[in-house]
C-alpha cells in the first residue's frame, strides 16, 4: 500500500499521487538574487525541494516574505535560475501553468477573507483539482 496523504480542509489525492510520483524538485533555485532598489534583499540562494511541508525561518528583514512573493510569481528575481513544478516563471506560458497550481495568501490578505472562512476553501477553487498545489496557506 502507498503511504497516505491527509491534508486538512483540501484534500485532493489526484494532486497528492501526482507529487509523489514526481521526480522533478518542486521547487529549484540556482543562485537566485532578489534586489528592491540598492538593497539585496535574497542573495545568490540555492534552493530544491521535494513534495512535503517545509518551513522558512528567519529574522525580521531576512528576505522570507520576498522569497515567498518570487515563489508565488508575484515578484521577479534579478539574476539566477528558478524552476518552479520544472517550469520557468520568466516565460509567460509557463508562468501562467504556475499560476494555475499555485496558491499564494500574501501577508494582510486574510483581514480581506469573509468571516469564518478557510483559506483552503478560498484560495482552491480557483485552481484545477487534479493537478499538484504550491500552497502558502
Amino acid at each position: 500500500m502507498g503511504r497516505r496523504v491527509q491534508r486538512t480542509g483540501c484534500s485532493s489525492r489526484a494532486a497528492a499521487a501526482l507529487l509523489e510520483r514526481s521526480e522533478v524538485p518542486v521547487i529549484s533555485a540556482t543562485r537566485l538574487t532578489v534586489r528592491h532598489r540598492r538593497t539585496t534583499a535574497v542573495d545568490s540562494l540555492d534552493l530544491h525541494l521535494g513534495n512535503g511541508v517545509h518551513a522558512l525561518l528567519g529574522p525580521n528583514g531576512a528576505g522570507k516574505s520576498t522569497l515567498l512573493r518570487v515563489l508565488a510569481t508575484a515578484a521577479p528575481a534579478v539574476e539566477g535560475e528558478l524552476k518552479l513544478l520544472g517550469r520557468d516563471p520568466r516565460r509567460p506560458a509557463e508562468r501562467l501553468e504556475i499560476r494555475r497550481r499555485l496558491g499564494y495568501l500574501p501577508r494582510g490578505s486574510a483581514s480581506a477573507m469573509p468571516p469564518g472562512s478557510r483559506t483552503c476553501r478560498t484560495v482552491r477553487p480557483s485552481t484545477r483539482w487534479n493537478e499538484p498545489w504550491i500552497g502558502s496557506a
